[in-house]
Order: structure tokens, then sequence, then C-alpha cells
């Protein structure tokens, strides 16, 4: 029986942060970018999978997921609709184990703002965990969990000519 496990954002440790980004040709380095997600403020309507799920990735000695943005390397632009296909490098960490992928993501502009849209897939086993079999083996824990994400930011840009003054 498939369920979801969700996190609608508002229970994180910072809801805003400041991100300092350089552009060098079509790569984006982000700088102070490391951002915490409690694991037990993830909810679920199966509260009995939402448990295991606590347990399989040990909330108690991991109480947060770690994802830290390293750059964004942009691949197409479509200046007539303000936007934009990228690949974001990403840091995950689950349990002690951090891993990088590198994230397809789509970011569109709304006036001030930027929207960005990505969805990945990750193995449970690259973070040492496996998946637990219940009941003898009738129910098993898919180990791939699908990590779908939409942020919105304001960029605001600073000439540095006249923030010396």
């Amino acid at each position: 029986m498939p369920f979801t496990l969700s996190h609608s954002g508002d229970k994180l440790l910072k809801r805003n942060f400041i991100v300092t980004a350089t552009q060098n040709q079509h790569k984006i380095v982000l700088d102070q970018n490391q951002h915490s997600i409690f694991v037990k403020s993830f909810d679920s309507n199966n509260k009995m999978a939402l448990r295991d799920f606590f347990k399989l990735v040990k909330a108690d000695n991991y109480p947060s997921f770690n994802i830290q943005l390293n750059y964004f390397e942009i691949q197409s632009k479509d200046i007539n609709v303000n936007c934009a296909k990228a690949y974001a490098s990403v840091n995950i960490t689950i349990a002690g184990k951090t891993n990088q992928y590198s994230i397809p993501i789509i970011s569109n502009q709304s006036g001030d703002f930027y929207i960005l849209d990505g969805t990945e897939k990750i193995n449970i086993r690259d973070f040492g965990l496996v998946p637990p079999v219940k009941m003898l083996g009738l129910l098993r824990v898919n180990e791939w969990i699908d990590i779908d994400f939409h942020i919105i930011c304001k960029i605001n840009q600073c000439d540095i000519t006249q923030a010396l003054k």
C-alpha cells in the first residue's frame, strides 16, 4: 500500500535565509547555503509507516536531514518566457551519510521572484539504510525515494561599487 511522507516547509529551521551567489559563465555558485530539516517534522496519513520511517532513518540519533546547495549549472534559457533549465549540485545528508546529486531543475521568473522546481529519485541504500521487511516478507518498503521540491526565492542584486561607497 503506497504512502506519502510530506513536509510543507513551515517547520523548517530557517524558513528565510540569505545566500550569496556568484556567477561564472553558466555556473552560479552559492555560499552559506546549508539547510536542515527536522526528521520528525515530516507527516503522513499512515502513522505506522511514519513511525517505521523515523526508525529507518535513525531519527533519534540523527534528528535532521541536511541539504547543501553547491551550485546551479544553467543548461538553457528562454528569455521570452523567463524560464531556464539547470542542474543543481546538491549534497544530501541522511543518517550521518552525505551523497552528492545533480538534480535537474526548472526556474521560472515572476516579477522579482524565481520559482525553482525539481525532482530526484534517490536510493536509501546509498545512505547505508536497508529497507525494512514486515510480515514475514509480505510487506516490503521500496528502497527508492522520490524527492520533489518547490522553492520560491527573491534575488536581490547589489552593485559592489555602490556598496563600497
